[in-house]
């Protein structure tokens, strides 16, 4: 099955809707779940306009939050992740604390920018690698 890309499911908030739907109700992004409308939040979130999620300036944090949303989602729609693009979202999960306060996401790590950078790029990959358009 092919993948979408960010910008795609950016763009496409019903699809987003749909396959977190599919998936239960939730997409797991570091330490929470979230809803289909945070998600689409964080995924329609810029470096210039983080709407309500907040990323502490890390502009690479925020595209690894994108990108496993993304990977979440594309695995989710039945995608097949090899062991290695599915070792490295469980890595970036488990180094990324999400909190929700006064309406706002939180996004906050402890990774370095160059595992950040390794893992976004394998991720980004995936997702990539067979567009569907």
């Amino acid at each position: 099955m092919c993948t979408y890309t960010k910008g795609f499911y950016r763009n496409h908030a019903s699809v987003t809707a749909a396959v977190i739907a599919f998936m239960g109700g939730t997409v797991h992004l570091g330490s929470s779940n979230l809803s289909a409308t945070r998600a689409q939040a964080v995924l329609n979130a810029t470096p210039g306009d983080g709407g309500n999620v907040t990323f502490g300036g890390n502009n690479a944090l925020l595209n690894l939050a994108q990108q496993v949303i993304t990977a979440e989602l594309n695995v989710g729609r039945g995608s097949i992740a090899s062991a290695n693009e599915l070792s490295a979202i469980a890595s970036a999960n488990a180094g990324m604390t999400v909190t929700f306060a006064s309406g706002g996401i939180q996004l906050s790590t402890a990774l370095s920018a160059t595992t950040i950078g390794t893992l976004t790029s394998t991720i980004e990959n995936f997702n990539s690698t067979s567009d569907c358009h």
